[in-house]
């Protein structure tokens, strides 16, 4: 990767994909688009299918069952490794694929929304 000085801002080149220029060539930007949408699409379902399938209770944010636990609630299966290492592995897996993880806050009266 080079860096080009212009006027104090820093544009580096990129070199090319071979990947992206085989499937832009082949089927245009849609074939880039399709892939792009499957992997993602791969990305959330592991994810989902780790949550479904290896362990059920590491679905949700965790805050019901911490709110339990601290007023004296023995919650079964929350507290081990088995349902931490999924949760880790399956947020890891749903915010590459894109998902919007954790709080968003849509509200159009921030200033920071344009309309």
């Amino acid at each position: 990767m080079r860096f080009y000085p212009y006027n104090r801002v820093y544009f580096y080149i990129l070199k090319p994909n071979p990947v992206t220029d085989f499937l832009a060539q082949c089927y245009g930007f849609t074939g880039i688009f399709v892939t792009y949408a499957s992997f993602n699409l791969v990305l959330a379902l592991l994810s989902a299918g780790l949550c479904i399938k290896v362990s059920p209770e590491a679905v949700g944010s965790g805050i019901p069952e911490v709110k339990a636990y601290l007023n004296g609630v023995r919650v079964k299966r929350f507290s081990n490794w088995k349902c931490f290492v999924v949760k880790v592995i399956s947020t890891i897996l749903s915010v590459s694929s894109g998902l919007c993880i954790g709080e968003t806050n849509i509200n159009p009266s921030d200033n920071n929304v344009v309309t």
